[in-house]
């Protein structure tokens, strides 16, 4: 195929991509603000079979998106509402940006739970706090290595800040 130019529009894949990408930000009005950036962005139109086939594409996605955003921000607002929520106390492994590995502090720790591995799953969201930082990021891996069980979490809203952090929760 041919070579198209930026100006003609992204291709669905990174179009969405991009839509997807704010959800994971715990700050909900940054969230919205990149959402009303991307609405600037045009999709391409040769991937659709008319340019009204791709603006109700466009439009009803981006409505998807933002109702992805508030069931995120609900959950977030819920979590920092209540005292009772279960946490896993967590020592940083590695960090790669984004990437963070995270590994229980000791099996002693008041709050660890063997069982919390078991409900968690690769692609979940997680809300995860680092110093006055709060994050929303995705599962990559849960593994167990010499014994404890290791999460891999991908987390583009982390800084280097962030990174310095020893603990999370």
């Amino acid at each position: 195929g041919a070579v198209q130019s930026v100006s003609d529009g992204l291709g669905p894949q990174l179009w969405e991509s991009l839509l997807d990408a704010p959800a994971h930000v715990a700050c909900g009005k940054t969230a919205m603000e990149a959402l009303k950036a991307l609405q600037g962005v045009s999709l391409i139109a040769s991937g659709f079979p008319s340019k009204a086939h791709r603006d109700y594409f466009q439009h009803f996605r981006l409505l998807t998106a933002m109702e992805r955003i508030g069931a995120n921000q609900a959950m977030v607002e819920e979590l920092r509402s209540q005292s009772d929520v279960m946490s896993l106390r967590m020592r940083q492994q590695n960090c790669v940006l984004p990437y963070l590995t995270l590994a229980p502090a000791s099996s002693g720790n008041a709050h660890w739970s063997p069982s919390i591995f078991t409900e968690l799953r690769q692609g979940d969201v997680v809300y995860l706090q680092s110093g006055e930082r709060d994050h929303l990021a995705v599962i990559t891996s849960i593994v167990k290595e010499d014994g404890k069980q290791k999460l891999t979490l991908r987390c583009h809203t982390l800084s280097l800040d962030d990174v310095d952090e020893e603990w999370f929760d």
